[in-house]
């Protein structure tokens, strides 16, 4: 069940926000007890305590807090390659560092890899990885070299390989 929280101390035939945030409007709830009732799908949420409530708000505080934390810290190495979307130094840098001998993994941004899944629809679709439908490069044997984009966790990559490659899971 979806914890709710009462709109301050406002009757339920007003308005609903789960404790995330996201705003339910109550024509949509039917409620007996503690328990609430979303009508057009028929999910059950019960109304959370304001100890619960309170609860939430101290562990999104904390993840909020250690998310700004990493962020800033986050590949402030110049040297380290990273493909940023919002630096074209780094970008370039990244870019260029992918493209060294061997093909190393680098990792990028978010941005950057819905950046290269949306560009151009991706030649070849896995998971969270995919293949940029126009090849970079061709390689000594003559195969075409195409950027590959993965998502590992809550971290993107990009590799270069060619499609062969890429359809025996060898790049990432």
């Amino acid at each position: 069940m979806i914890k709710l929280k009462p709109l301050s101390e406002r009757p339920l035939s007003s308005q609903l926000y789960d404790l995330t945030g996201k705003f339910f409007s109550s024509r949509d709830f039917e409620k007996v007890g503690d328990e609430v009732t979303e009508l057009s799908t028929g999910t059950k949420f019960i109304l959370a305590t304001e100890q619960e409530e309170e609860a939430f708000k101290a562990q999104e505080k904390i993840r909020q807090a250690e998310e700004e934390e990493a962020k800033k810290h986050q590949h402030d190495d110049k040297n380290y390659p990273f493909i940023d979307y919002n630096n074209v130094e780094r970008w370039k840098a990244g870019l260029k560092h992918a493209k060294t001998q061997g093909y190393p993994k680098t990792e990028m941004c978010e941005e950057a890899y819905w950046h290269f899944l949306e560009c151009l629809p991706p030649l070849r679709m896995s998971g969270g990885q995919f293949v940029c439908s126009e090849p970079e490069t061709h390689n000594s044997q003559g195969y075409a070299v195409y950027l590959c984009g993965a998502k590992e966790g809550k971290k993107y990559f990009a590799k270069y390989g060619t499609l062969k490659q890429f359809d025996s899971n060898q790049i990432f």
